[in-house]
């Protein structure tokens, strides 16, 4: 229930951030029109969300795919792996953008991934790209806190061990016991040739806005697991060395905003207006960007 709630309110908040014009995304109606209650989540009726909760979307959509794109320039043919990809559009968002890679992995739930394989079948515009595309489409059905059955899942779904490989986490980890994402890290960091990771989390749960954020998450039934003990920067670097991992770094949202284009940050002001600054910017401190990488093939990337 924790995976459905957290993904139907993701999906419905990257509808809004989409219908309102912060980034092109053709897809995602297609998936929030597969929600089971489109209506069952926070925010108003039509589903739009406040100025905050749109524009903090946009940059952590726009920084991640960026970030992969970077990547997949260095080394065209990587595996992607999207782990807890819930209803997320990455894979036909990439073919538009003419990216090249050579297989994508998604990994989530059954409760997520039936629902999703149904709306991929029943859309004409989303099977299309799967049946068009060179690089094969794998929607995996996995527990990522049991790392022997995702791997297995994997490896039958296709997964090769001797190509460069790209995972991709986003609000996944802060929900599942830290162990657990040691065991996934150290296994990604040991399987694949070159390894990077994309990683996107909550942070900073001590201070009083913290304590905001894990009192909503824990009055709708989610549990932030694992986000005690990888509380900030640090402790994010210092897990990533810890699991063998050679290179990383990791910027809070509001350094993500900042490295943006200044043209595509004052295209993105004008859509909405946004009086709470100090807001804005106290949000975005709570969440990181992390970037990792093990092996040549990224080593030209800048983290």
């Amino acid at each position: 229930a924790m995976a459905d709630s957290t993904n139907h309110d993701a999906t419905a908040a990257k509808k809004s951030a989409v219908a309102l014009g912060y980034y092109k995304d053709p897809y995602i109606k297609s998936f929030f029109a597969a929600l089971v209650d489109p209506q069952a989540g926070s925010g108003a009726a039509d589903g739009r969300r406040p100025p905050l909760i749109n524009r903090g979307y946009y940059v952590r959509v726009v920084s991640v795919f960026n970030k992969l794109c970077a990547l997949l320039a260095a080394a065209p043919n990587s595996q992607i792996l999207n782990l807890g990809a819930g209803f997320d559009t990455l894979f036909w968002r990439l073919r538009d953008a003419g990216a090249a890679f050579s297989a994508f992995f998604e990994v989530d739930l059954p409760s997520i991934v039936v629902p999703k394989r149904a709306a991929v079948e029943q859309s004409r515009n989303l099977s299309r790209a799967v049946t068009a595309s060179p690089a094969p489409y794998a929607l995996v059905a996995a527990d990522l806190t049991d790392l022997a059955a995702v791997d297995a899942a994997l490896r039958a779904a296709g997964l090769r061990t001797d190509l460069p490989t790209i995972l991709v986490s986003e609000c996944v980890f802060a929900y599942i016991p830290s162990p657990r994402t040691a065991a996934l890290l150290q296994w990604a960091a040991t399987t694949f040739p070159s390894t990077a990771h994309i990683d996107y989390e909550p942070m900073n749960p001590h201070d009083a806005f913290g304590q905001i954020m894990l009192k909503n998450l824990q009055a709708r039934g989610c549990a932030l697991l694992g986000l005690a003990q990888c509380p900030d920067k640090e402790a994010h670097l210092a897990r990533y060395r810890a699991c063998g991992w050679a290179r990383a770094n990791a910027i809070d949202l509001n350094q993500a905003y900042a490295a943006l284009p200044a043209a595509e940050r004052q295209r993105v002001e004008k859509i909405e207006w946004l009086d709470e600054l100090e807001e804005w910017t106290l949000i975005n401190s709570h969440y990181i960007l992390c970037f990792a990488s093990n092996g040549e093939a990224f080593s030209s990337v800048p983290l």
